[in-house]
């Protein structure tokens, strides 16, 4: 989690006490009590099960935890200060035989949009903005009307879920995840982007239609199995698969450019969306190494001072 120091400790079953912030109160746990403490925040998480993956965003507090055959992302109100917090939602997805056969690897991204009211509220980078038109394709009208985002939840086995968040105050029915895309390996990264779209007997010709831009959103397994949600009013909502001709082990794409790394090498390459017929096509131009092995992340940021679209370029790799 972004600006919190968080600590997955097992409580001693023999403690009488539990302080959390000032104050103090009774907390007696079994040994297979693990508790998520949010320092900074003064909240305590009692989750009863090992932690897979946090965030905290748009004021909410995002765990998901691994409980026998299921896998539950618990929502908490983030603002729940000093007490024991409850989760406001619960979302399940049963472990099937092929989790059981994968490393129990989960990753939690939150989807939203214009249509979602949160002013002035911190976001995670897991909370990826999407256009109105993807967020409705995937949700439906009437979970942007209630204000809900969507949890996006990949498996280590390459599926991708889904589940509203429709946040109503201490829901006592679970709410399950339905499958949204399968890939053949884990998801390295998921991201929105928006791509100028050429037609397919003429893309390299300079056109008006050459700059209509269509909002996507991107997702890239570890084997290269990719694909792209987009959703407009001509073609309705699309996927676009995609392959990478590389193993990966992160990807970003910025402008027109798609980053993606290797453990042997970085490289760029022109992202191409073509109009082909009455669907999208997605192609990779012009791939390249930058010479830069072992990559395991990847952050593009814009140099919006530059009158050349330069791209300043940052990598986490390993030693």
């Amino acid at each position: 989690m972004e600006n919190q120091q968080i600590f997955t400790d097992l409580l001693d079953p023999v403690a009488s006490d539990c302080e959390i912030g000032n104050s103090k109160g009774p907390g007696i746990a079994s040994p297979e009590s693990f508790v998520l403490v949010l320092s900074s925040a003064d909240i305590l998480l009692s989750l009863g099960s090992p932690v897979l993956d946090v965030c905290q965003t748009l004021d909410f507090i995002f765990t998901v935890i691994k409980d026998d055959i299921l896998i539950k992302v618990l929502c908490f109100p983030s603002d729940d200060c000093n007490t024991l917090a409850k989760p406001l939602t619960v979302h399940v997805l049963e472990r099937k035989a092929c989790f059981q056969r994968t490393c129990d690897t989960f990753h939690l991204y939150i989807l939203t949009c214009d249509l979602i009211k949160y002013p002035g509220q911190a976001r995670s980078s897991s909370t990826i903005e999407i256009s109105n038109d993807i967020f409705k394709s995937i949700g439906s009208v009437d979970i942007s009307l209630c204000n809900s985002p969507i949890l996006l939840l990949t498996a280590g086995d390459g599926s991708v879920y889904y589940s509203a968040l429709n946040p109503q105050p201490f829901s006592p029915e679970p709410h399950n995840f339905l499958l949204l895309y399968p890939t053949c390996k884990a998801v390295v990264n998921i991201q929105s982007c928006n791509l100028n779209l050429q037609e397919k007997n003429r893309p390299d010709v300079d056109s008006t239609f050459d700059q209509k831009t269509v909002c996507c959103l991107a997702l890239c397994s570890s084997n290269g199995d990719s694909v792209i949600l987009t959703c407009d009013e001509k073609h309705g909502p699309q996927l676009i698969p995609f392959t990478v001709p590389s193993s990966l082990a992160h990807f970003e794409i910025v402008g027109q450019k798609m980053y993606f790394s290797s453990e042997e090498d970085l490289f760029v390459c022109d992202v191409v969306l073509l109009e082909n017929d009455n669907k999208f096509d997605l192609e990779l131009h012009n791939i390249s190494s930058l010479r830069f092995a072992r990559a395991i992340y990847i952050k593009c940021v814009r140099d919006f001072a530059s009158t050349e679209g330069t791209v300043n370029l940052y990598t986490y790799h390993l030693c």
